[in-house]
């Protein structure tokens, strides 16, 4: 999970007009799906959901997984 939080924050960081909020619904999410891993009230995410971010965010899945 730690990967996955610091994609998230390193997306949010260099995409200044980018929201958790935005970006959750843009991955087809809950709207605080982005909130609540990035305060680990989400400690295990579905497959589909790691998929849903990597695609909005144009990175692979495999960079969001840790090893």
């Amino acid at each position: 999970m730690d990967r996955l939080r610091a994609a998230l924050q390193h997306h949010l960081d260099t995409h200044a007009t980018e929201t958790m909020r935005s970006l959750s619904l843009r991955a087809g999410l809950n709207a605080n799906f982005v909130q609540h891993v990035m305060n680990k009230r989400v400690e295990n995410p579905r497959i589909d959901s790691i998929r849903a971010l990597a695609r909005v965010m144009r990175v692979r899945p495999g960079k969001l997984i840790d090893d």
